[in-house]
């Protein structure tokens, strides 16, 4: 006679996790600002006497039982939190600028993973399970723009091989704002109809050997390697060029990896190729680094190239990168942990206070890199933030801004009424920018994002 297996009773819940710390205090400040924790009042006296001090998140989801002791080694067993597909970059982005280096990401085809460490060795990863959260009906319209030019304005001469300074070609706007829409809530309606408007003003796709070429190869790729390999594979090689048409390219692969787009990334990264523009001089130096403040100082007091009448903005950067100062200025500033962050903290105020068109897309092409920095290996990371900074010290000169303020204005909205207000717009850029600042906003509670949201929406 067989015994009948038991059944195990039901389990309510994960209850909590034990953790050992060499320092509790330090622990308890360091989960604290990465993960959001504190402690839970009523367990406080379990501290005494060698018992845990336990700790909460805000939603009361999930508990840790620190122990203050020697660990014999780094925890073998890593804890996994599970979030959703918005709430991810949000994620990878506080991580970085918290841990001071970007977690390890991992793209498993079903899920992806950001991988890390307490400073006692205790691994954590941070785990989405949802491929794409790109609004229901962003698919469709962004399988429709790829019948249309990459370039708005003057496209037949654009195709045809004229460059930007001559040709007069502008960077399709389309993908990265129906993206921006969907992030912000956009509803289907609300995405169809901006996408029908948009796309009925843009151009026609005309002939581009050169980039049908790179784009082709660029969906190969994709297709054999997954989007998450071939980015960190590939985006290294890329980043000196990453100014290219004001930074359009890099805000336009931000966009489409996180849409989850094969066809527009491969478009974006065709784009960046093609239109890649390096800036002239040394990318290095040998004389003090400069901590962001004075570096900024220093660029802001740099005088303007005595020829800078171009209207393009890249091509104000190219001249800008050409002159002696700053070539000897640009590659000095310090590389320090949550630099990206701090940068596009001074990038939204200096829009906020200016409304200057070229600041704008720092700071957008901030939040893009934001996303795609992650994606590198660890030891490319430096270099690309290196090229970054390099090609936006550029554009600091190209925007011509010496610090000039417009008038006061009334204090901004709070997000709800910005969100709402960006999405009733036609303007790309006012979308754009929204997005970028309530994306970062979501990372810190500085009111300068709702500032620079509010500026671009006057």
């Amino acid at each position: 006679m067989t015994t009948p297996a038991m059944t195990a009773p039901a389990i309510i819940a994960i209850d909590h996790f034990h953790l050992h710390c060499r320092k509790r205090e330090a622990a308890e400040a360091w989960y604290a600002r990465v993960l959001g924790l504190s402690a839970i009042p009523e367990f406080a006296h379990w501290a005494q006497g060698g018992g845990p001090l336990t700790l909460r998140d805000p939603a009361d989801v999930l508990h840790l039982a620190l122990f203050e002791r020697e660990p014999a080694s780094p925890n073998p067993a890593t804890l996994a939190l599970r979030v959703s597909a918005a709430a991810f970059p949000l994620w990878q982005a506080h991580l970085g600028t918290e841990l001071g280096t970007a977690p390890h990401f991992e793209d498993h085809g079903e899920s992806r993973s950001l991988y890390f460490r307490d400073p006692d060795g205790n691994p954590w990863e941070i785990t989405c399970y949802e491929a794409e959260a790109p609004g229901e009906g962003l698919h469709e319209l962004l399988d429709a723009e790829l019948d249309h030019s990459v370039e708005s304005i003057d496209a037949q001469r654009a195709h045809a091989g004229a460059l930007p300074e001559s040709g007069g070609a502008l960077s399709s706007h389309v993908p990265m704002a129906l993206h921006a829409l969907a992030a912000l809530g956009a509803d289907t309606a609300r995405l169809q109809a901006w996408g029908r408007q948009a796309l009925a003003q843009q151009p026609a796709a005309l002939p581009w050997p050169e980039l049908e070429g790179a784009e082709r190869r660029w969906r190969e790729e994709l297709a054999e390697e997954g989007a998450g390999a071939v980015l960190a594979r590939r985006l290294p090689a890329l980043m000196p060029g990453c100014g290219a048409m004001a930074f359009h390219a890099l805000i336009r692969t931000g966009h489409a990896w996180e849409s989850r787009h094969p066809g527009q990334l491969a478009r974006a990264l065709a784009y960046w190729e093609v239109r890649s523009a390096p800036l002239p001089g040394p990318v290095e130096s040998t004389a003090p680094a400069l901590a962001l403040p004075d570096w900024l100082d220093a660029l802001l007091a740099l005088p303007l190239p005595a020829d800078f009448s171009q209207p393009w903005i890249s091509v104000r950067m190219q001249r800008a990168a050409a002159e002696p100062a700053f070539q000897a200025l640009a590659p000095r500033l310090a590389l320090q942990p949550g630099l990206l962050h701090e940068l596009a903290r001074w990038l939204a105020g200096a829009y906020a206070d200016s409304g200057n068109f070229t600041l704008l897309h720092g700071l957008t092409a901030s939040r893009a890199l934001t996303i795609l920095l992650p994606l590198l290996p660890p030891a490319a990371r430096p270099a690309a933030l290196r090229a970054f900074t390099g090609q936006l010290a550029a554009a600091l000169q190209a925007s011509r801004w010496r610090g000039e303020r417009m008038a006061a204005s009334t204090p901004p909205r709070e997000w709800p009424a910005l969100v709402a207000d960006a999405i009733g717009r036609t303007d790309a850029h006012a979308i754009k920018l929204t997005h970028a600042a309530w994306h970062l906003g979501r990372l810190d509670s500085d009111p300068v994002w709702r500032r620079a949201a509010e500026a671009a929406l006057r």
